[in-house]
């Protein structure tokens, strides 16, 4: 897993229970406001995707966090969950969808926990960058 400097913005969700996409939408287009309205909707596939996985094939609690890499150019999206014994393929016929989007993709384990995590480029204004101080 990529390492990025401290002064890299990033924001994390809790989600304990029940997985509210529309919060997670929410989060995400919040976190990205001032960059292109298709990077964001990127974005916000990617997160929801990833997400929704996480839900189905493990258990809560899940943290969801969104960090900008490069000065902006790049977001990850880290989805920190433990996964549960649970049959099923975790990602299926979206594999390509991922592929398209993403320009760096992978799981990790730490622990009981997995980390599920994708990079994708960002067009960022600098207003966007100034209006998000790092946040944990």
């Amino acid at each position: 897993m990529s390492e990025s400097p401290a002064d890299d913005p990033v924001i994390a969700l809790l989600i304990e229970g029940a997985l509210d996409l529309g919060r997670v939408r929410q989060h995400v287009r919040l976190f990205l406001a001032g960059v292109e309205e298709p990077a964001v909707a990127d974005a916000v596939l990617v997160t929801v995707m990833l997400a929704g996985d996480a839900y189905r094939f493990g258990d809560p609690p899940i943290t969801l966090r969104l960090r900008l890499l490069d000065s902006g150019a790049r977001l990850r999206i880290e989805i920190d969950h433990d996964p549960a014994n649970r049959s099923g393929s975790r990602m299926g016929s979206r594999t390509r969808i991922l592929n398209r989007i993403t320009t760096a993709r992978g799981q990790e384990r730490q622990g009981a926990h997995m980390i599920t995590w994708a990079e994708l480029p960002l067009r960022v204004g600098t207003e966007m960058l100034e209006a998000h101080p790092r946040v944990v």
